[in-house]
């Protein structure tokens, strides 16, 4: 069920979308750039990073992490197509 998930965030530097594709993985995808930004493997300790409920605040982290300098402008999370 949590496959079904992805976080959106807006910046000012552009829209990052963060989706489950695995027990133990997700993946980043920034609009209009073609292929993954990032793949990340989380640690079996740390797999409640990637809940449904959780999955926002991991892709701000990712921001935070990744793209320096960004300010974030929205946030959501909604069911896949």
């Amino acid at each position: 069920m949590s496959y079904q998930f992805e976080a959106i965030i807006e910046t000012d530097g552009g829209t990052y979308r963060a989706y489950q594709i695995s027990p133990d993985a997700f993946c980043v995808v920034e609009d209009g750039v073609e292929g993954l930004a990032d793949f990340v493997t989380v640690d079996p300790d740390n797999k409640v990073a990637l809940a449904p409920e959780n999955l926002v605040a991991t892709l701000t982290s990712w921001i935070y992490e990744m793209r320096r300098g960004l300010s974030i402008l929205d946030s959501s999370l909604q069911r896949r197509r």
